[in-house]
């Protein structure tokens, strides 16, 4: 009797363990870093306890909004950065019972970065901490559920029309098997807006997976776990910033993440790489 018992609970703890194995087994494992026929342009493995403050500026289109609400809340756990909102969040333009709070992050900024009619509160520093033009991005990251996720990049506005935004995703905060991939134009004749909302085959707030853009001179592509899942035969054909937000509200007191457990960028083997990035690799 003893011995069917200490075999049981072998047997459970097997299981156990297979279960767990089978729970982990869902997230897709990180690329290697070295890319065949690309070289490393820029990266960020968020291995260090501290916010490499020379690729990113921790906040979110600062010049819209007070400093305070514009700065980006984030911590370091798992080698992974956490992007966050809670019940504690203010209101990213002002106080109230249902405004946007937002945590970001992205590789530069200045004033009225992002559309002309943005408004703006304060005149900030012109910073371009990395600014690409092509080439190809990847993030590997678990989305956050009951709030928004995006992964994006939007022109360096050295002139009016260089604002064209590609949304490699934004989430839904009720759909977790949905995700949108939008091109804006913000001004920039040269393109046409394109949107398109594909379903996953998974939950993307329950396992990791990879995103990412290959961003050519005439065509942007967009993937998922190395898979094409968009075409866009246009471009925006100048240098732009790339942004992680998460979004979230006032009147939810939850605490949202958003998990990001690298950025990657490369550029075509041949192709020059973006001035300054060296400090990035």
């Amino acid at each position: 009797m003893k011995n069917n018992r200490s075999l049981a609970i072998t047997w459970l703890a097997l299981l156990l363990l297979a279960g767990s194995l089978a729970a982990s087994a869902a997230d897709v494992p990180p690329n290697p870093l070295a890319k065949p026929g690309w070289v490393l342009d820029a990266h960020d493995e968020f291995n260090s306890s501290a916010l490499n403050t020379n690729l990113w500026c921790a906040a979110y289109l600062a010049s819209r909004t007070d400093p305070v609400r514009s700065a980006a809340c984030y911590e370091f756990r798992d080698g992974a950065l956490v992007l966050f909102v809670d019940g504690q969040s203010k209101g990213y333009f002002k106080d109230g019972p249902a405004v946007m709070t937002v945590s970001g992050l992205q590789t530069g900024d200045r004033t009225r970065l992002h559309k002309n009619t943005d408004p703006v509160h304060h005149e900030i520093p012109t910073q371009l901490n990395y600014a690409p033009l092509y080439g190809y991005f990847e993030i590997r990251a678990k989305l956050p559920a009951g709030a928004q996720a995006a992964f994006w990049t939007v022109g360096i506005k050295d002139a009016p029309t260089h604002a064209g935004e590609i949304d490699i995703f934004e989430s839904f905060s009720t759909k977790p098997r949905r995700l949108k991939y939008v091109l804006h134009t913000w001004g920039d004749k040269t393109l046409t807006y394109q949107h398109q909302e594909p379903e996953l085959a998974f939950d993307a707030t329950q396992e990791f997976h990879l995103y990412a853009l290959e961003w050519k001179e005439h065509a942007c592509d967009l993937f998922i776990d190395n898979r094409p899942v968009m075409h866009m035969a246009q471009a925006p054909n100048y240098p732009s910033l790339f942004l992680l937000t998460l979004y979230g509200n006032t009147r939810d007191p939850a605490r949202r993440e958003f998990v990001i457990d690298y950025f990657r960028a490369y550029k075509k083997a041949g192709q020059p790489l973006t001035p300054g990035a060296a400090a990035f690799r």
